[in-house]
């Protein structure tokens, strides 16, 4: 019968004893034990005994090799085994018996079987020890073919399954890792883009609308670069209302002498451009505030995140400065477009009330009333002093006129 016993140190480590290994040793310890005899056999002739002494002795160490050379029955090679173990864990005797020594005692004869007892109260395992632990089916499962087979591979598959796990662990990190990266770049392009918008003049410069990070992140980007493309397209009609040939002409005498009696044809281009600059001016007025670039970020599915990462992007200093730029150009633009719209809805209504008592003759206003003549020319020199300072204000933000 093959059986293992494992010895477990208090340290953790653990030693292994063999029946087969023991058997080894005692056969090891006969043959010394016979080479032994014979070198006392030799000193006992070499000292001079008398030939019945020697043959006493002889046949006392003949008696005793036979002995050695007996077959033991299993009690007796259980008790050998026994005593090397315990010899090899270093017995020692112990002051007082335990509960663990009782456990101890049970184990080990659980493990030769009941024709053996070893009386722990004279033997104690040394403190280097914590247990001795026994599997007697050891080797009989790695001795049979199948049982050592279903062995490897359940090995086998356990390694599998441990790989496959680690596997699919360090695939989970890399992704974990590669999304991280993605939303780093991500904020990054977001944030390259809306610094790169607050470097151009709306007034002048083209939009590129296109989006180039993605997610949240790129409807943020969208949302804001739309802002920002419709106050530049309403900038820039405002910039064609004050720069329209045919309302810039309206006092002019050239279109004073082409149109007819009643101005009719001055009286419509008035009414279009004041139509047309308060929708646009109101719309501007309504996009360039605090209240409405609040209001630009509002899709209910937006995480917080986001929404604080909008806010901490278009409420941050350079933004607020960039939009309070134009905030102050529409204002002055307004005031003196304004003005000018007036002046010149004045100047024709004026010159319609005094229809039959001035004209143009040789390229000059003419008429009998000094009244109409100072009247005609003083708002004519508001007007075109409203147009230079709507001139100056455009060119102040970039804006170049060509001649």
């Amino acid at each position: 019968m093959n059986r293992i016993v494992k010895i477990i140190r208090k340290d953790g480590k653990i030693d292994i004893l063999e029946f087969p290994r023991i058997k080894k040793e005692r056969k090891k310890t006969l043959k010394q034990l016979q080479k032994e005899a014979q070198n006392s056999i030799d000193k006992i002739m070499n000292e001079g005994k008398t030939e019945e002494e020697i043959k006493a002795l002889k046949k006392a160490e003949k008696e005793r090799l036979a002995e050695l050379k007996r077959p033991k029955t299993e009690a007796e090679l259980n008790q050998a085994s026994i005593n090397k173990i315990l010899d090899e864990v270093k017995i020692e005797k112990p002051d007082i018996k335990t509960d663990r020594d009782d456990e101890i005692e049970k184990g080990i004869a659980d493990i030769f079987g009941d024709t053996t007892r070893i009386n722990i109260s004279d033997l104690q395992v040394s403190n280097n020890y914590k247990s001795i632990e026994s599997n007697e089916e050891y080797f009989k499962h790695v001795k049979d073919p199948r049982k050592r087979n279903r062995i490897i591979i359940a090995c086998l598959l356990a390694f599998g399954i441990i790989g496959s796990f680690g596997t699919y662990g360090y695939m989970k990190y890399s992704e974990k890792i590669a999304k991280e990266k993605d939303i780093a770049r991500q904020e990054n392009l977001l944030k390259d883009e809306l610094s790169n918008l607050i470097k151009l003049n709306l007034l002048t410069d083209s939009i590129n609308i296109e989006v180039k990070s993605q997610g949240d992140y790129g409807y943020i980007e969208k949302e804001v670069k739309n802002y920002y493309l419709e106050i530049s397209n309403n900038l820039q009609l405002i910039l064609d209302i004050t720069n329209d040939e045919d309302f810039n002409s309206l006092s002019s005498l050239e279109n004073l002498k082409k149109d007819d009696d009643e101005l009719n044809n001055s009286f419509a281009i008035i009414n279009k451009t004041k139509l047309k600059y308060k929708n646009t001016m109101d719309t501007l007025k309504r996009e360039i505030n605090k209240d409405r670039i609040s209001k630009l970020i509002n899709r209910s599915n937006l995480n917080t995140y986001f929404k604080n990462l909008y806010d901490d992007l278009m409420y941050s200093d350079d933004e607020l400065d960039y939009i309070l730029e134009y905030q102050e150009y529409i204002n002055d633009i307004d005031k003196h477009e304004t003005v000018l719209i007036n002046k010149t809805e004045e100047l024709i209504k004026f010159l319609k009330e005094q229809k039959g008592k001035w004209k143009i003759e040789n390229d000059a206003f003419k008429s009998d009333s000094e009244f109409i003549t100072l009247k005609y020319q003083q708002l004519v020199n508001a007007i075109n002093e409203e147009k230079d300072q709507i001139l100056l204000i455009n060119v102040q933000n970039g804006y170049s006129y060509q001649e």
